[in-house]
């Protein structure tokens, strides 16, 4: 066999330490071992893999490329699922101002407008946001549909947002992160004529009109906004 070489990923040089090698049987059961690396780069005799080295690589590879936060949960959270492939997090604001920014044919200005309260639900990269009545949501709570272009029944479309991802990934920071995205985002479009009550304006009226009042009256009314039929916050959360 012939050595194994450092490599270069990223410009970062990594050496080899171990090679692992799966086994399977005919009834799909995996056997593991794994072959240390001596300096020289050439592998060693096999052993079989323990349960030491197998969480050594998870850990690893969870602090440095899935990117998993960490540290103290805000009070805020209402769901975390960290298991590889399966990350999802679910988490709410309480109504307050938030600066907008439209596409200038909305004839909507720049400014910070009052929102509800929103739920923001983020799943294998993929963000959602929902609104709710009152200052803070309960299980039962009744999800409506948020007061914002670039959403359809909750689904944000972030088109070419971009903002880099923080380095330490608190669960604060990774709140932020995600909140930055979709505030930041200019408002371009609901789908078809924000002007015309449809199946995709989330106000039961017209939603440039809506949101010139609210930033007249300095408050949201969120009894013009449509509910989503069956969801609710438990609904969400537990599908």
């Amino acid at each position: 066999m012939s050595k194994v070489v450092s490599s270069s990923i990223l410009n970062t040089q990594y050496t080899p330490k171990a090679m692992l090698v799966v086994y399977k049987n005919h009834r799909g059961e995996s056997y593991l071992e794994a072959h240390p690396i001596n300096e020289d780069g050439v592998p060693g005799v096999a052993m079989p893999v323990s349960h030491d080295f197998i969480n050594n690589v998870l850990n690893h590879f969870t602090s440095t490329v899935s990117k998993t936060p960490h540290g103290p949960m805000p009070a805020n959270m209402l769901y975390a699922d960290t298991r590889p492939g399966q990350e999802r997090y679910v988490w709410w604001n309480a109504p307050r101002k938030r600066m907008q920014y439209f596409k200038e044919s909305l004839s909507l200005e720049d400014a910070q407008y009052p929102v509800p309260g929103v739920v923001y639900d983020v799943s294998r990269q993929k963000l959602s946001v929902y609104a709710f009545a009152g200052r803070k949501p309960k299980g039962g709570s009744q999800l409506l549909e948020g007061p914002f272009f670039n959403v359809t029944k909750g689904h944000v479309c972030l088109g070419s947002a971009k903002l880099n991802a923080p380095s330490k990934l608190t669960w604060d920071a990774f709140q932020e992160y995600w909140e930055k995205l979709f505030w930041g985002s200019v408002n371009v479009h609901l789908g078809s004529n924000p002007l015309k009550e449809n199946k995709k304006n989330p106000a039961k009226s017209n939603l440039v009109l809506v949101l010139k009042d609210s930033l007249k009256e300095g408050s949201f009314d969120t009894d013009l906004l449509k509910p989503i039929p069956g969801l609710t916050l438990n609904k969400l959360i537990n599908g």
